[in-house]
């Protein structure tokens, strides 16, 4: 138990450090796609996190609404609107391999999005 334990609070850890990373380049406009990318990591593995602290399986994916999926398929709370999530999975992908899909990022939203979903699973895992 406390191997897993550890596991959930390490991928909590990892989230906050991709959110920081976002941080530091969500004012760089020219690093736009960086930052998504590194908000789209925060919030997988802030939601890993959660399903991990739960005892939920998942498989390896960048899918964010999968992992929503099996979130509310336990019945915990859903910690973004799907849209916004969509708007974060299109940086696991095409803002690594394709710089025109991405040329107009919005930074807000992404912010948002990233600061629910973290603020949720810091509050269910540090709930108990």
């Amino acid at each position: 138990m406390a191997d897993e334990s550890e596991h959930c609070l390490s991928m909590l850890r990892l989230a906050a450090l991709d959110k920081e990373i976002f941080e530091i380049l969500a004012p760089k406009t020219h690093l736009g796609a960086a930052a998504g990318f590194h908000a789209q990591q925060a919030v997988e593995k802030a939601l890993k996190a959660v399903l991990d602290f739960k005892g939920i399986d998942y498989p390896k994916t960048h899918n964010l609404l999968l992992l929503i999926d099996l979130l509310k398929a336990a019945q915990l709370p859903c910690p973004a609107d799907e849209r916004s999530l969509v708007l974060l999975i299109r940086y696991a992908v095409e803002g690594r391999y394709d710089e025109e899909a991405l040329k107009h990022i919005k930074i807000e939203p992404i912010r948002e999005a990233l600061e629910v979903v973290f603020d949720l699973a810091t509050t269910i895992i540090h709930k108990t």
